[in-house]
């Protein structure tokens, strides 16, 4: 006798296991590093999930503006605001040790240019990333008007 169509499919999904925080071994986040993303990836950034921490991951701090963010969370928020409003033209980074600069920014902007996360986990995550990856950004200063 045969198995019932989608049965099969049935037990698979009955065999998944949910993820559970507490037996699950904890990821040290301060270890992520950039992975390279190709042209494709970044000129059609449909895969940004895979490129970011889960937002219950990524420190409180990150997450919100105001109050409750900390001075270098500020700062690399105010990052991704810059780059999301106004662009990031003629900006210097300084890397931290071991991390290569361009595939660092390249990870970040596949995230930065991806419509499939939240707005929200996406702020998180890129300032989150290049808090982990730069120590520092510089914009050149805007020109007056004539």
């Amino acid at each position: 006798m045969g198995v019932k169509r989608g049965t099969k499919r049935k037990q698979a999904r009955a065999k998944k296991v949910s993820y559970d925080i507490e037996t699950e071994p904890s990821i040290d986040l301060k270890e992520l590093k950039p992975i390279p993303v190709s042209q494709v990836d970044l000129a059609f950034p449909a895969h940004a999930h895979r490129l970011m921490p889960p937002m219950e991951a990524i420190p409180e701090e990150f997450r919100h503006d105001g109050a409750r963010s900390s001075p270098v969370a500020e700062k690399w928020l105010g990052f991704q605001r810059q780059w999301f409003y106004k662009g990031l033209e003629g900006v210097k980074f300084a890397r931290k040790e071991g991390i290569d600069a361009e595939t660092a920014f390249r990870h970040l902007q596949c995230i930065q240019g991806s419509f499939q996360p939240k707005h929200e986990h996406k702020v998180a995550a890129v300032a989150y990333l290049a808090s982990l990856w730069f120590e520092d950004y510089e914009l050149p200063e805007a020109k007056a008007a004539p």
